[in-house]
């Protein structure tokens, strides 16, 4: 055992006259030492829910993103690399509370995030500059704006929307 607690690699080629075969024993050994730090990992070291529902919905953004640059065309336009990071802004500043959304890309490049709470929806609208508008109703009150920058955003409003039915 080295002083991270895994085996050491063994490359012996001793065993066998084939090629690649003491490549084979180091990589049974790393998976081994793998399991073993898998297995050992305190709670408090491992990524909480929420930032793996935050890489999750980053990395279906960017699939949709490559997906529409491969794809654009004449009736599909690719997104700007400005609404790209503003819609991961917005992604990583979500309140726990607000991980469970929809991510649509429309045809003209905005991308489109769609939280529902019962039969209310809150919209939220990235365009091609980064820029947000957004529209959803609160205790039957309309929140709305246009062109609002990521970090304007009151992130508290979009809360209050998906706990009202709580």
């Amino acid at each position: 055992m080295n002083d991270f607690g895994c085996k050491g690699l063994v490359w012996d080629h001793s065993a066998s006259d084939e090629p690649g075969m003491g490549a084979w024993k180091a990589a049974s050994h790393l998976e081994g030492a793998s399991r073993v730090l898998r297995e050992n990992v305190p709670d408090t070291l491992r990524p909480s829910k929420s930032y793996s529902k935050r890489s999750s919905l980053i990395n279906e953004l960017r699939g949709q993103s490559r997906w529409q640059a491969e794809n654009a065309g004449f009736d599909l336009v690719e997104l700007t690399k400005a609404a790209v990071i503003s819609s991961e802004s917005f992604i990583n500043h979500l309140p726990e509370g607000c991980l469970d959304l929809e991510i649509a890309v429309s045809h003209s490049g905005e991308i489109n995030f769609f939280f529902r709470a019962k039969a209310d929806l809150f919209q939220v609208l990235i365009d091609e500059s980064g820029l947000m508008s957004f529209y959803g109703k609160i205790a039957n009150e309309e929140i709305r704006g246009n062109e609002v920058p990521p970090s304007n955003f009151d992130y508290l409003k979009l809360l209050k929307f998906v706990d009202q039915y709580k």
